[in-house]
């Protein structure tokens, strides 16, 4: 790259040109002809010479050259990302945020400077994230716990079935239902989220991507929250193929791109759709399975669930927004699997080897809500 690069500035604006052949003797007399007659001072060239850096626009050290010349030089390029003093790594397809340059590093420097000084490189934008997600996750917490107060308050028992006054059952089966559907919510957004952004590199515009991620996730989930009820529908394999699948989905995806971003576009929304299906049709099932449960042993709690569910929703999509910033998106899906597998874990506990359905009392099989 050193060969291929040209780099020259003002006071306040740097230059860079590329050329890929590389510049041959004469195009760098003509560029530093064009440097000097505006008083340009030159940053970098193939030839460069310590002697005419920094000359016009003088800075107390030439900082600019001696970060090129080290970023061009340096034998572990990833080490010098890590010391440097911002984030600089390349943009990628996973993590395409080429305008995020924040690391944790910088916060006491940030902290210091709030509101007193431009922050052109990262700083408090991302604080703003962190701020939203504070305030969603209290505001969700509020509305959590709030209720339950409520019902110690009045001393209502929390279950349809008498399971007697055991605190310790009641506040067991609080946290089940807290874990299972907190679960599900933050899995949903986090394995969506990543899926619209890889629909961008497959339709070229976020509002398609938008448009068909979300219109085939939502379609197929309510297919599989339509199927989930039925009695020949095998439950207790839903986990299981839905962790498994979810930790597939991102390579499937991968392997796509090879083929189909040079067809047409209805060709490729037609199998970026039949991809997602079978993943968008096992995650509507895990929420109407879990209001099953509920139907049959403890009925009071599914508007709690339904509310502990909509919070851990709304926090996913702060959550994933920062997660995907510093770590990139597969990280998020793959977090999103983990969240459906410590709902599995939950599930195989009042699954068991029996149906939830045919469990329940009769007359109540036909009455369940209808999921997402």
């Amino acid at each position: 790259p050193g060969e291929r690069i040209v780099a020259y500035r003002s006071i306040q604006t740097m230059t860079i040109l590329v050329k890929a052949s590389g510049w041959s003797a004469s195009e760098l007399i003509s560029l530093r002809t064009f440097a000097d007659s505006r008083r340009f001072d030159l940053v970098w060239a193939p030839d460069i010479n310590p002697d005419e850096i920094n000359q016009y626009n003088r800075l107390p050290e030439p900082v600019y050259y001696q970060v090129i010349s080290d970023l061009l030089n340096v034998p572990e390029r990833s080490e010098y990302y890590s010391n440097y003093s911002f984030d600089i790594q390349p943009a990628t397809d996973d993590h395409p945020f080429f305008f995020h340059f924040f690391k944790w590093a910088q916060t006491p420097q940030i902290l210091a400077t709030l509101g007193r000084v431009w922050q052109p490189f990262g700083g408090s934008g991302y604080f703003v994230l962190l701020a939203l997600l504070v305030l969603v996750s209290g505001l969700g917490l509020i509305f959590i716990v709030f209720p339950v107060l409520i019902n110690k308050r009045r001393h209502l028992d929390v279950y349809a079935t008498p399971l007697g006054d055991d605190n310790k059952s009641t506040t067991a089966m609080r946290w089940r239902v807290f874990i299972y559907f907190g679960s599900i919510g933050l899995a949903f957004l986090f394995i969506e989220i990543p899926l619209i952004q890889k629909g961008i590199l497959f339709f070229g515009h976020p509002i398609y991507a938008f448009t068909v991620v979300v219109m085939t996730i939502l379609l197929f989930s309510s297919v599989g929250s339509a199927i989930s009820h039925a009695d020949w529908f095998p439950r207790k394999w839903v986990f299981i193929i839905l962790v498994g699948l979810a930790m597939l989905t991102p390579i499937i995806i991968i392997l796509l791109e090879q083929f189909v971003l040079s067809m047409p576009f209805v060709f490729r929304i037609i199998l970026f759709v039949i991809s997602l299906a079978p993943l968008g049709l096992l995650m509507g099932m895990p929420f109407p399975i879990g209001l099953s449960w509920l139907e049959g042993t403890g009925a009071k709690l599914i508007p709690w669930a339904w509310a502990v569910n909509g919070c851990a929703s709304v926090v996913a999509a702060v959550l994933a927004a920062i997660l995907a910033l510093s770590y990139g998106f597969t990280l998020v899906f793959i977090l999103g699997a983990c969240f459906y597998g410590i709902a599995a874990i939950i599930a195989m506990n009042f699954l068991g080897n029996q149906s939830f359905v045919s469990a329940l009392p009769s007359g109540e099989q036909n009455s369940l809500p209808p999921g997402l």
